[in-house]
């Protein structure tokens, strides 16, 4: 095979135990060759990427009909066995880099084998040897061969799948060993933050002696995505395993490559934004940051069943993506906050009812819009105190769409209307200005603001995907799409520019953090497909921490001057 072909060549690094290697039965197309996806192997030789591609052990290679491995002198030749016959060691890699082609057409995607099965994680710090044989040296090796093959093109993505070993062992400072691997590997290939360090979380298959302790390794994960944002993991607790309770079966392995190929074109795609909380919501909407105790909080309006966090109204806590606090007010399905100086919310919910809430009490009705009314939408507390909030109609699309003042003392007036679906609002800096979303419509309109009155209604953008909506200090207005773009217009409706999440459903956003200057992206997972969450993470919370824009803070409502009896 011709492999010197002036292409540029890109690696990935393929590192841990022997869920990274491999364990799978090879399928024909895994062993049958593909232009330009290639392995390099010690010595600065080039092979074409059939499976197994990698031979970290002596059970992995092709076997004849009566189970006997078939040699050859070149234990990395390829051999296709005859009928019945098979090959052992399908792992993830091959997937992964067959993806990676389609997205950088005319480069050669380049696999670096370097995965060994049955390896703790002391194992891969520099001079760590292999646990099963003394002589080998995993971080040692993979270095070297690293190294080599930059004399050829770049490394783009480490990819990492290791820790059942340690789960069993109950590693205690698995974490910090952790955070040395990813050090080490960027430190000693000189890897910048452009490329991604990406590892796969544990599976759910495991026998109890290692079942009981993949937290040591899941946890680890969670903490390093939460403090590294070129630090990404992948989910798979829904994928199986091939008969032996400890690796994936040929099926999986392929998932597991595509979870770390939707990882991959994540972080390029928005290298600044990262996971900020693994909540599995079917709609995760209505982010709301709390300027009272500093945290984020949004709704999975319908608490789905098969949610991590089946609550209607969830918090980000400090700490690791899943570190996620979930209520359940019983109050009805939930659309969206305001919320007064003194830390209490007013929740705005189905049935067109404002409950008055602190977190873990129940909910006291508040208020409640008359007339047969289904439920609100979105709501945005004014510069003067009240409350702008939509009501949906029961035919979302066909229906009209309503925008309602709700006043301290408990009253609504109608506003506007719209065709389908209203959603997210906003105000300029200098609190003149008022943004409506008109989903349906596929319109931002912008009206003249003061003391609580709108008019001199006019377009400020059409003909795009819009849904949440929030504004920062330059007056630059953010609009979700629900597709999966985000887009940014200066003051004048002119397109600033997009943050793109590829095959995303993106719901609503808004500005949080310490100085307002963390981005939140709620997405949807809409209708609920489990496996769109565990591949991408679909219905998630996002964040981009520190950008270079400041949001305008959410007033307090002005206060409760009644309340309704039940």
């Amino acid at each position: 095979m011709d492999t010197t072909e002036n292409k540029e060549k890109l690696f990935v690094l393929l590192a841990g135990q022997s869920n990274m290697a491999g364990r799978g039965i090879a399928e024909k197309d895994d062993l049958t060759e593909i232009p330009d996806l290639l392995v390099f192997r010690p010595g600065n030789i080039f092979k074409s990427a059939v499976e197994p591609v990698t031979r970290d052990r002596k059970f992995i290679g092709a076997f004849s009909s009566d189970g006997k491995k078939i040699e050859t002198a070149d234990p990395w030749d390829n051999i296709l066995p005859e009928k019945g016959g098979q090959v052992v060691g399908t792992g993830p890699g091959r997937t992964l880099g067959k993806l990676l082609l389609e997205m950088y057409p005319g480069k050669q995607i380049v696999l670096l084998p370097c995965a060994v099965g049955g390896t703790s994680i002391s194992a891969w710090m520099p001079g760590g040897h292999d646990d099963w044989d003394v002589h080998n040296f995993p971080y040692d090796n993979a270095v070297k061969l690293a190294k080599e093959a930059l004399e050829y093109g770049k490394i783009i993505a480490v990819c990492w799948h290791q820790g059942e070993s340690d789960a069993l062992k109950k590693t205690p400072d698995y974490t910090d060993k952790l955070r040395s691997v990813v050090r080490n590997f960027r430190r000693d290939l000189d890897l910048k933050d452009d490329v991604p360090f990406i590892a796969g979380d544990m599976a759910s298959f495991y026998n109890p002696e290692i079942a009981d302790n993949i937290d040591i390794v899941d946890d680890a994960l969670a903490l390093l995505a939460a403090e590294d944002a070129s630090f990404r993991y992948v989910l798979t607790k829904d994928l199986k395993h091939k008969g032996d309770h400890l690796h994936y079966d040929t099926v999986s392995a392929h998932e597991l490559g595509r979870r770390y190929f939707e990882a991959y074109r994540q972080f390029k795609a928005n290298p600044g934004i990262t996971p900020c909380a693994d909540s599995v919501c079917g709609i995760g909407e209505g982010p709301f940051f709390s300027r009272c105790d500093k945290k984020l909080y949004w709704v999975n309006p319908d608490g789905d069943k098969e949610c991590r966090t089946p609550g209607i109204i969830l918090r980000k806590e400090s700490g690791s993506l899943r570190e996620i606090s979930s209520f359940s007010p019983e109050c009805g399905s939930v659309s969206a906050f305001s919320q007064q100086a003194d830390g209490t919310f007013l929740l705005f919910a189905s049935g067109c009812r404002v409950w008055h809430w602190r977190p873990g009490e129940n909910a006291e009705l508040f208020a409640e819009l008359e007339g047969d009314k289904f439920k609100f939408n979105d709501v945005t507390t004014t510069p003067d105190g009240h409350v702008f909030c939509t009501v949906l109609p029961r035919e979302l699309h066909q229906g009209i769409g309503e925008l309602w003042d709700f006043a301290p003392d408990g009253s609504f007036k109608l506003l506007d209307k719209c065709r389908g679906i209203p959603n997210g609002m906003g105000f300029s800096p200098d609190r003149k200005t008022f943004y409506f979303t008109a989903t349906t419509e596929k319109t931002i309109y912008r009206y003249a603001y003061k003391d609580n009155q709108i008019s001199e209604k006019e377009i400020f953008v059409s003909g795009i995907g819009c849904d949440g909506l929030a504004v920062d200090t330059q007056g630059g207005v953010w609009s979700a799409g629900w597709t999966e773009k985000i887009r940014r217009f200066a003051p004048d409706g002119s397109l600033d520019f997009e943050l793109a999440f590829p095959e995303m459903i993106v719901s609503s956003l808004c500005f949080g953090g310490e100085d307002m200057r963390d981005l939140y992206i709620t997405t949807a997972n809409y209708p609920f497909a489990v496996q769109n969450y565990f591949r991408k993470r679909s219905g998630n919370v996002f964040v981009w921490k520190n950008s270079p824009y400041q949001g305008l803070e959410i007033p307090f409502f002005a206060g409760i001057k009644k309340k309704v009896q039940r």
